[in-house]
């Protein structure tokens, strides 16, 4: 047990991403946890895109998709989980709720 955590607690369901990288640095970094704001990424359900995929559907490409999949060629797929934790300071006081962590 570590010192003030009076709880945690995990979010059941997970937060899912597809970002779109045109270089292997940035797909290393993207897996590793970093946030690239130029990068195109959008919320999906990762589950229903591998069901898909599997099955082998595709969406058509039309629009500034087809332009999209011309510039590029690495697809990270991400998913996000949360816990959630109860703090106590050194003095009795807990921490709001509202605090967050990356990691």
């Amino acid at each position: 047990m570590v010192d003030g955590i009076i709880l945690a607690h995990p979010f059941n369901s997970s937060f899912d991403k597809v970002h779109y990288c045109t270089t292997d640095d940035e797909a290393a970094q993207v897996a590793t946890g970093e946030t690239m704001k130029h990068l195109r990424a959008e919320s999906t359900d990762l589950q229903k895109t591998a069901l898909a995929a599997e099955a082998g559907i595709n969406v058509p490409e039309d629009g500034e998709d087809a332009v999209l999949a011309t510039k590029t060629n690495i697809t990270v797929y991400t998913s996000t989980f949360y816990i959630g934790l109860n703090i106590s300071l050194k003095d009795g006081k807990t921490l709001p709720p509202s605090i967050s962590s990356p990691y």
